[in-house]
């Protein structure tokens, strides 16, 4: 078991899609954390949307993720399946925990375009992608990642040599 909680966020589809194959290195949030001892956040992705609007808001994301990166590799391969098809949509929405990154706190300053004007830019870098997400319902907010996950999460950055003192490396 793990001398810590880990926090984490469910992220809405498309975008933990983004986090993991395209680099998305802001989370726009309306609220800075209330963790002042955040050290590391898990990325989260929820349950598969269910119903032609909820299915709408993902497509209408897309189109923006298509229209500001589209010589991306991995936007050029998702837009190749056919626009709105169901492998498309099952190729970008990754549900579970999927990315855990160090924390590196707010931003106010929009110098990535993943970055919403009017938003508290939660930086996500240097992050592990985890090989497969791992299974586990969200909450919204802030929410502790419940074992086993957050014990997987801790061998998984142990053996990607990760030097964080809080993961038992570095000096």
């Amino acid at each position: 078991m793990s001398r810590f909680k880990l926090k984490a966020l469910t992220l809405r589809h498309p975008w933990v899609w983004a986090c993991v194959y395209l680099g998305k290195d802001i989370e726009n949030r309306g609220w800075k954390p209330y963790r002042p001892t955040l050290t590391h956040l898990a990325i989260h992705g929820g349950a598969l949307p269910k119903g032609e609007a909820k299915t709408e808001d993902v497509f209408q994301d897309l189109e923006w993720i298509t229209s500001t990166f589209p010589n991306h590799p991995e936007v050029q391969r998702v837009m190749s399946m056919g626009w709105r098809s169901d492998a498309q949509l099952d190729t970008i929405c990754v549900t579970g925990i999927a990315a855990v990154y160090p924390w590196r706190g707010v931003t106010e300053q929009r110098t990535s375009l993943w970055h919403a004007a009017y938003h508290h830019g939660w930086r996500l870098e240097d992050g592990l992608i985890l090989p497969t997400p791992l299974e586990c319902k969200g909450r919204q907010g802030l929410w502790d990642v419940p074992e086993p996950q957050q014990t997987a999460i801790v061998h998984a950055l142990h053996a990607a040599r990760n030097p964080d003192p809080l993961f038992g490396g570095g000096a």
